[in-house]
């Protein structure tokens, strides 16, 4: 026998050696966004660690398997980022049917699924062996985030068949996650897995289409394809549709490259002639419709696409103007050119703080949405979330962009029905459904209150009757799916305004904040106390004090628990009076 034959036997022996020891861990029903974010898998058992430093190219450090009803999830940590969309050697290879002796025999498995992260391909094995290359929609893949990351979340469809058969027969699964002449985890054997269906999980939820408050503010934000909204018959029923689903106050369109704003106009007045539109075109493919008026727009850099426009929404919950940034970041392998573009528009954010660009006024509420075309590294979206400049030298220094140096909010919409929040989505396509389209805000002015992401694909049918709408509609009209998202000023949470007098005086250090902070304030006379925490789509997290409380100082301990990161409101109410502070969670 060869030297390397006989490597081969041993690691095969000592695979089923482990198989026959280990026992699945005990799983449960655990429900996860497949988001690309992970908060929501702390706890999570089903967890294989490998050590760092021992991969070359890409150094592996963790992979983890959950499930829901819908959903085989696997979450993959690594110790540097990556783009697993580019060219790489990652490779996820897994038994699916719980038996070594079937499928293709690698890495001590016989494994019946392989999925192939640079080529974007996979392969399905019969229990012979012989391969069947399957690409994300025959297996229901998804793989987020979209943009480069050190931790991803990999989901495949739990009712998944192909050619007849179940892609998971069995409840439970072993799994290699390999890097090709590179890292492997686990170093030896392999990950051992189960389903969990015990229990019950809530359903998931479908948003209203209507708004909380008549008055709240509708953004939507679509990428037409090429301008399918005017340009192709067989669409344009697809899009009135879900127009008058969604009957929002601004459009930001990307994508009608040649016909002019005004037959946007001519085309919305046509499906509603009840409203007056007005339409803004200052670079190729962006248009920004509004039933509200457009007072002043700026092209944010020449040669490129993203632009700015005040609106008038005095009539609205905002009682006053609008900042609204319509968003086409350049495409694909482009990294340069988008982060040359989220300088660019930091700053401009920041020469509007700063009162050098006139007609903003100052603490003016802004949102950025479109097609963020965020496919590349991670950096992009820091910027435009943090305001870290990366030109400095041609775009000053680092300048977080909402109007109290704070970083802004990325809104997440899942979709109705679904875990989902891909916005992006072609069949025909190697690349699996991606999260593209953003709806970033200022959370320091201005609140969401209902908001999604129309994937009439996953629509109930009675939520699709009410709405006159029919499944393939989001799909028909565009590769990307459209985006909603209401916003009232951030006091209507019934959270007073900070800067009123108030009754107490309420302060928190350290704050940041992780994982405890210690929150005082002096009670200037005896009376009723009430300190909650808020998130700031103003839910009600928890009470933390209520009931008597004497003249004096008082303190109590925030622990923040199970609390994701990100910012919340805490709000002292106490004699007909409330102060409101804002605290940063980091994790």
């Amino acid at each position: 026998m060869s030297h390397n034959a006989c490597c081969f036997s041993n690691r095969i022996l000592a695979s089923l050696l482990a198989l026959s020891l280990a026992l699945p861990v005990s799983a449960e029903l655990r429900r996860l966004a497949i988001d690309g974010f992970t908060e929501d898998w702390a706890g999570a058992a089903q967890v294989e660690e490998d050590p760092t430093g021992d991969g070359a190219s890409i150094d592996l450090l963790g992979l983890s398997f959950a499930n829901d009803e819908q959903n085989a999830v696997f979450r993959i940590e690594l110790a540097q980022e990556l783009v697993q969309q580019d060219p790489n050697g990652l490779q996820l290879l897994v038994d699916t049917d719980g038996d070594p002796q079937t499928g293709l025999a690698e890495e001590g498995l016989g494994v019946d699924f392989a999925w192939y992260f640079g080529s974007r391909s996979g392969v399905v094995y019969t229990p012979q062996g012989q391969g069947n290359a399957v690409s994300h929609i025959d297996v229901g893949l998804r793989i987020l985030p979209t943009h480069g990351s050190a931790d991803f979340e990999l989901a495949l469809s739990r009712t998944a068949e192909v050619a007849g058969q179940p892609l998971f027969p069995s409840n439970t699964l072993t799994a290699v996650l390999r890097v090709t002449a590179g890292d492997r985890l686990p170093d030896v054997g392999f990950f051992l897995a189960s389903f969990g269906d015990d229990g019950e999980l809530p359903p998931l939820p479908c948003p209203d289409f209507e708004r909380e408050e008549a008055t709240d503010l509708r953004l939507m934000a679509w990428n037409t394809l090429h301008g399918r909204l005017l340009l192709e018959p067989s669409a344009q029923p697809a899009y009135e549709r879900m127009l008058a689903a969604l009957r929002p106050d601004l459009i930001a369109f990307q994508e009608i490259w040649d016909p002019p704003a005004s037959q946007v106009v001519q085309q919305l007045e046509q499906w509603f002639p009840e409203q007056e539109w007005q339409a803004v075109k200052l670079s190729s493919g962006n248009v920004l419709a509004s039933a509200l008026p457009i007072t002043e727009s700026w092209l944010i850099d020449a040669g490129y696409r993203n632009t700015a426009h005040l609106v008038d929404a005095q009539s609205t919950a905002l009682g006053g103007p609008l900042l609204v940034f319509n968003i086409h970041l350049r495409c694909c392998g482009a990294d340069n050119q988008r982060q040359y573009e989220a300088d660019s528009i930091i700053h401009f954010l920041h020469e509007a703080r700063n009162g050098e660009i006139q007609g903003i006024p100052q603490n003016t509420p802004f949102v950025l949405l479109g097609d963020f075309n965020l496919v590349g590294q991670r950096q992009q979206l820091l910027t435009l979330l943090e305001g870290d400049v990366q030109n400095e030298g041609l775009f000053g220094p680092d300048s977080p962009p909402d109007w109290d140096g704070s970083e802004i909010t990325s809104l997440n919409s899942p979709h109705c029905g679904t875990a989902d929040v891909f916005t992006w989505h072609d069949t025909g396509s190697s690349f699996s459904p991606g999260w593209l389209d953003y709806v970033l805000y200022s959370d320091s002015v201005i609140e969401t209150a209902r908001h999604g992401t129309v994937w009439t694909a996953s629509m109930p049918e009675e939520a699709l009757d009410e709405y006159s709408l029919l499944a393939g509609d989001a799909a028909l009209a565009s590769d990307h799916i459209p985006r909603f998202a209401d916003f009232r000023p951030v006091t209507q949470t019934g959270l007073a305004d900070p800067a009123l007098p108030t009754d107490t005086e309420l302060s928190v250090h350290p704050n940041p904040f992780n994982p405890s902070t210690r929150i005082r304030w002096v009670q200037r006379q005896e009376g009723l106390a009430r300190l909650e925490l808020y998130n700031l789509r103003g839910g009600l997290e928890q009470i933390l004090r209520e009931g008597p409380c004497a003249a004096g100082e008082h303190s109590l301990e925030l622990h923040a628990g199970s609390l994701p990161a990100g910012l919340y409101l805490l709000a002292l109410s106490s004699n007909g009076m409330r102060q409101v502070q804002r605290l940063l969670l980091l994790k």
